[in-house]
């Protein structure tokens, strides 16, 4: 009796792109402060202040 023996490689090829930019960063390059306006509504001026907040939290207010 003979014994067959077979083998079988795999190849793995790999590609290396640029490590994407973290979405916090690409943020903080595109968005800044919104300023509201005397015609603005208080709802509209406090959302906008929570929007800024975020964006000071996340982006650092030394800009």
């Amino acid at each position: 009796m003979s014994t067959f023996t077979c083998a079988v490689g795999f190849f793995v090829l790999t590609c290396s792109a640029p490590d994407p930019v973290p979405d916090a960063a690409r943020f903080c390059q595109t968005v800044e402060p919104v300023r509201y306006s005397r015609t603005d509504t208080a709802e509209t001026r406090r959302q906008l202040r929570i929007f800024n907040t975020k964006w000071r939290a996340l982006c650092g207010a030394g800009r």
